[in-house]
């Protein structure tokens, strides 16, 4: 399954937007395993925000985050390489929490108290390494103040997923716009209230594809660039192998009590019957 990131500019490239249709990512990870809408939702939005920020290198990397609140979700490992390929853990994929204002309370889920840590790996001796508070918990706050903050870049962030009645997915989508050097004030007065009048933007793509969505938004747009995002996984039989054999000794026997094991990758949950005659 592909998800298309749309790459342009607006207001006369004062405002720079990365725009991803991320509706067939919701359909695989609820395909995984049950997930429930208020744990799968900040996921969805961690996982698309990280492959943004991958498609924004130019030169290999790979991009780890982690949402570290204090809310039942728990934390939200996201990785992504500059190639589009993405990757996720959620701690806890069942939060049920009541409606808030007819929502999920994404915001209770993954906690007001926190941080989100950000590591960019080049294949240099040392990685990137930065961290933010958590702001608000809803995930789109907390990365936007990242970008402001320690990327020096002003960014805003403003994405949602529809579900009916029986969660089956209508839509997704999650918007990225950067303001450039040259931005006017006027310029961030009205983006500022285009974001807040389509606060549910998914509901821009019912029915309709991403022109119609950018049209209503800015009027006048120019894409740059498509890129792909993909959730891919490189576990293997042989890698899952290679951490049993670092297993301590007492482990790796009491292992070896039985002929076969079943091991589940953490990051796509797929599961590998492993012979532990295999095990050295």
């Amino acid at each position: 399954m592909e998800n298309k990131v749309y790459i342009g500019t607006c207001f006369d490239k004062q405002v720079r937007f990365y725009l991803v249709n991320n509706q067939d990512l919701v359909k695989q990870i609820i395909a995984m395993a049950p997930i429930y809408p208020t744990s799968l939702i900040p996921f969805v939005y961690s996982l698309s925000i990280t492959g943004i920020m991958g498609i924004m290198e130019k030169s290999d990397c790979k991009i780890m985050t982690v949402v570290n609140g204090d809310g039942p979700i728990g934390k939200i490992y996201s990785q992504a390489n500059n190639h589009g390929d993405i990757r996720g853990i959620v701690s806890n994929r069942y939060v049920d929490l009541p409606l808030k204002d007819g929502h999920f309370d994404i915001c209770e889920a993954v906690g007001h108290i926190g941080n989100i840590e950000v590591t960019k790996d080049f294949g240099l001796k040392t990685p990137f390494s930065s961290e933010t508070s958590i702001i608000k918990g809803d995930v789109l706050t907390d990365f936007s103040y990242y970008f402001n903050y320690s990327e020096q870049t002003a960014t805003a962030i403003s994405g949602s997923v529809i579900l009916d009645q029986d969660y089956n997915v209508n839509a997704s989508c999650l918007l990225l716009v950067q303001l450039m050097p040259n931005c006017q004030e006027d310029v961030i007065d009205k983006l500022e209230q285009i974001l807040i009048n389509n606060s549910n933007i998914a509901s821009l793509l019912i029915n309709h594809d991403h022109h119609h969505l950018l049209k209503t938004l800015f009027d006048q747009y120019e894409i740059l660039e498509e890129k792909t995002l993909q959730y891919r996984c490189d576990c293997s039989y042989d890698k899952i192998l290679a951490n049993l054999n670092i297993l301590p000794e007492q482990d790796k026997q009491e292992l070896k009590e039985e002929p076969e094991i079943e091991v589940t990758c953490d990051w796509c949950l797929k599961k590998y019957k492993i012979n532990t005659n295999d095990i050295k």
